[in-house]
C-alpha cells in the first residue's frame, strides 16, 4: 500500500513557549508528506490557542486535560490513513515524514523514532541510549508514535487512563502488528528534569512503572507519581 499523506497530532496545555517552534520545525523538517497538523488543546489559559492560530494549523478546543483523551479527538479529525502524534515539546528529525512513508511501505505499521535530550547529563545520555530498544521500560511517547489508523483504531486508540497512555498504546498495537523504532532521533526538551531534578525524575519514572507492572493504574498510579516528585 502506498501512503499519499500524514496527519500529525499535537495536544497542549499551556504551552505558549513551545508550541510555535514545534509546528514551525515540524513544517521545515518535512519532506512533502504532511499535509495536515492538528492540535488539541485541553484548555489552556495562556497564550497557546492564540499562537498555533498564527501558524493556520487545524485547531480543537477541548476541556479535556488528559493527554489520551486529547490524542483520540485529533485522530477521529484525521483524515490520512497514517498518524503521527507529537508531543507539544519534541521536535522531530529531517525528514521524519518521508521516513515514516518509507517505513510503511515496507510493511511497518507502527512505531517511533530513537531520541535525545536537549541537555547534556550523564543519566539522560543512557536514556537516550536505550530508547533504540523495543523495551516495555523504553516506551515513551515523547519518542513520538506512528501508526497506521486502521490499527490503531482496531485497538480502540489510547486507553483514555490518566497517566501511562504511551505504554497501553503500544502494548495494544504489539499483540497485532510489530512496532518498530527508527534510529532517527527526536529531540526532546529536558525541562522537567531541570525543574525536577534528573535523578528525582528518573527515580519517580522507574518506580512509576514498577507500580503499573504490579497493575496499579489510573488515579492511583498518577497520584503515586506526583508525589513522587514533589
Amino acid at each position: 500500500m502506498i501512503i499519499s499523506f500524514i496527519s500529525v497530532i499535537i495536544p497542549t496545555l499551556n504551552e505558549e513557549q513551545t508550541i510555535l517552534r514545534v509546528i514551525d520545525v515540524l513544517h521545515s523538517n518535512a519532506g512533502g508528506y504532511v499535509n495536515e497538523v492538528i492540535v488539541v488543546d485541553g484548555g489552556s489559559n495562556d497564550k497557546t490557542i492564540e499562537k498555533v492560530e498564527q501558524r493556520g494549523v487545524i485547531l480543537i478546543k477541548t476541556n479535556f486535560k488528559c493527554i489520551a483523551k486529547q490524542l483520540n479527538l485529533g485522530a477521529k479529525r484525521a483524515t490520512n490513513k497514517l498518524l503521527y502524534f507529537l508531543y507539544a515539546d519534541t521536535l522531530p528529525p529531517v525528514g521524519f515524514d518521508v521516513l515514516i512513508a518509507k517505513s510503511f511501505q515496507r510493511g511497518v505499521l507502527a512505531g517511533s523514532f530513537n531520541k535525545r535530550y536537549d541537555f547534556d547529563h550523564k543519566l539522560l545520555r543512557i536514556c537516550s541510549f536505550y530508547s533504540r530498544y523495543n523495551f516495555m521500560i523504553c516506551r515513551s511517547g515523547n519518542r513520538s508514535i506512528f501508526v497506521l489508523k486502521e490499527a490503531f483504531d482496531l485497538i480502540q486508540g489510547f486507553s483514555e487512563t490518566e497517566i501511562m497512555e504511551d505504554y497501553e498504546l503500544i502494548t495494544g498495537l504489539s499483540k497485532y502488528i510489530e512496532f518498530s523504532i527508527l534510529p532517527q532521533k527526536v529531540i526532546v526538551s529536558s525541562r522537567g528534569y531541570q525543574k525536577i531534578g534528573v535523578w528525582k525524575l528518573i527515580f519517580a519514572k522507574i518506580t512509576r512503572f514498577i507500580f503499573y507492572k504490579f497493575g496499579i493504574r489510573n488515579g492511583k498510579l498518577k497520584n503515586l507519581y506526583l508525589r513522587l516528585i514533589k
